[in-house]
Protein backbone atom coordinates (compact mmCIF):
# COMPACT_ATOMS: atom_id res chain seq x y z
CA UNK A 1 0.00 0.00 0.00
CA UNK A 2 1.40 3.39 -0.88
CA UNK A 3 1.25 6.35 1.47
CA UNK A 4 0.31 9.97 0.93
CA UNK A 5 0.38 13.12 3.03
CA UNK A 6 -2.55 15.49 2.63
CA UNK A 7 -2.54 19.06 3.92
CA UNK A 8 -5.71 20.72 5.19
CA UNK A 9 -6.49 24.40 4.51
CA UNK A 10 -5.33 25.11 8.07
CA UNK A 11 -1.93 23.52 7.45
CA UNK A 12 -2.63 20.31 9.40
CA UNK A 13 -1.23 17.11 7.89
CA UNK A 14 -3.03 13.81 7.40
CA UNK A 15 -0.91 10.74 6.74
CA UNK A 16 -2.92 8.20 4.78
CA UNK A 17 -2.44 4.76 3.30
CA UNK A 18 -3.87 4.54 -0.22
CA UNK A 19 -5.57 1.32 -1.27
CA UNK A 20 -4.24 0.15 -4.63
CA UNK A 21 -5.90 -3.22 -5.07
CA UNK A 22 -9.40 -4.60 -4.55
CA UNK A 23 -8.03 -6.83 -1.75
CA UNK A 24 -6.57 -3.81 0.07
CA UNK A 25 -9.84 -1.91 -0.36
CA UNK A 26 -11.89 -4.85 0.93
CA UNK A 27 -9.60 -5.25 3.98
CA UNK A 28 -9.58 -1.49 4.68
CA UNK A 29 -9.11 -0.78 8.37
CA UNK A 30 -10.59 -4.11 9.52
CA UNK A 31 -8.43 -5.72 12.17
CA UNK A 32 -6.83 -2.46 13.30
CA UNK A 33 -7.44 -1.46 16.94
CA UNK A 34 -7.99 2.18 15.83
CA UNK A 35 -6.72 4.88 13.48
CA UNK A 36 -4.15 7.14 15.12
CA UNK A 37 -4.83 10.88 15.27
CA UNK A 38 -3.90 12.52 11.96
CA UNK A 39 -3.84 9.20 10.12
CA UNK A 40 -6.31 7.68 7.70
CA UNK A 41 -6.95 5.44 4.74
CA UNK A 42 -7.75 6.78 1.27
CA UNK A 43 -9.90 4.71 -1.09
CA UNK A 44 -9.80 5.79 -4.76
CA UNK A 45 -12.87 4.67 -6.72
CA UNK A 46 -11.48 5.16 -10.23
CA UNK A 47 -14.35 7.42 -11.23
CA UNK A 48 -16.56 9.93 -9.47
CA UNK A 49 -20.06 8.82 -8.62
CA UNK A 50 -22.25 7.35 -5.92
CA UNK A 51 -20.32 4.74 -3.94
CA UNK A 52 -20.88 2.74 -0.76
CA UNK A 53 -18.55 1.85 2.07
CA UNK A 54 -19.17 -0.71 4.80
CA UNK A 55 -18.14 -0.82 8.44
CA UNK A 56 -18.59 -4.59 8.79
CA UNK A 57 -15.69 -5.97 10.77
CA UNK A 58 -14.45 -2.54 11.88
CA UNK A 59 -14.26 -2.30 15.66
CA UNK A 60 -14.27 1.47 16.13
CA UNK A 61 -16.23 4.49 14.79
CA UNK A 62 -14.96 6.43 11.79
CA UNK A 63 -15.44 9.72 10.00
CA UNK A 64 -15.90 9.07 6.26
CA UNK A 65 -14.87 12.02 4.10
CA UNK A 66 -16.16 11.94 0.51
CA UNK A 67 -13.79 13.78 -1.84
CA UNK A 68 -14.20 14.86 -5.45
CA UNK A 69 -11.56 14.32 -8.14
CA UNK A 70 -9.70 17.48 -7.00
CA UNK A 71 -9.64 16.24 -3.35
CA UNK A 72 -12.23 18.80 -2.28
CA UNK A 73 -14.59 17.65 0.46
CA UNK A 74 -18.05 16.91 -0.93
CA UNK A 75 -19.56 15.56 2.29
CA UNK A 76 -18.66 13.91 5.58
CA UNK A 77 -20.35 11.09 7.47
CA UNK A 78 -19.35 11.82 11.07
CA UNK A 79 -18.90 9.19 13.79
CA UNK A 80 -20.13 6.22 11.75
CA UNK A 81 -20.60 3.40 14.28
CA UNK A 82 -18.87 0.02 14.00
CA UNK A 83 -20.90 -2.59 12.15
CA UNK A 84 -22.81 -0.13 9.95
CA UNK A 85 -23.68 -2.09 6.82
CA UNK A 86 -23.55 0.65 4.15
CA UNK A 87 -22.61 4.32 4.05
CA UNK A 88 -23.37 5.98 0.71
CA UNK A 89 -21.74 9.12 -0.67
CA UNK A 90 -20.76 10.90 -3.86
CA UNK A 91 -17.13 11.31 -4.81
CA UNK A 92 -14.03 10.00 -6.49
CA UNK A 93 -12.44 9.05 -3.15
CA UNK A 94 -13.34 8.39 0.44
CA UNK A 95 -10.92 9.19 3.26
CA UNK A 96 -11.51 7.28 6.48
CA UNK A 97 -10.38 8.99 9.67
CA UNK A 98 -10.83 8.10 13.32
CA UNK A 99 -14.10 9.35 14.79
CA UNK A 100 -13.92 13.09 15.53
CA UNK A 101 -10.80 13.67 13.44
CA UNK A 102 -12.61 15.35 10.52
CA UNK A 103 -13.81 18.21 12.72
CA UNK A 104 -10.58 18.37 14.70
CA UNK A 105 -8.57 18.69 11.46
CA UNK A 106 -11.11 21.10 9.90
CA UNK A 107 -11.93 18.65 7.11
CA UNK A 108 -15.38 19.98 6.24
CA UNK A 109 -17.45 20.29 3.05
CA UNK A 110 -16.08 22.86 0.62
CA UNK A 111 -12.48 22.61 1.83
CA UNK A 112 -9.81 21.02 -0.35
CA UNK A 113 -6.91 18.81 0.67
CA UNK A 114 -3.52 19.22 -1.00
CA UNK A 115 -1.13 16.29 -1.58
CA UNK A 116 2.36 16.96 -0.17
Amino acid sequence: MKRIVLETPGGRLIRACVTETRAEAMAGVRGLPRLAAGCGMLFPFGSPGRHAMTMRGVGFPLDMVWLDAKLCVASVAYRVPPGTSLVWGHGAYVLELGSGQALLLSVVPGFCLVPR
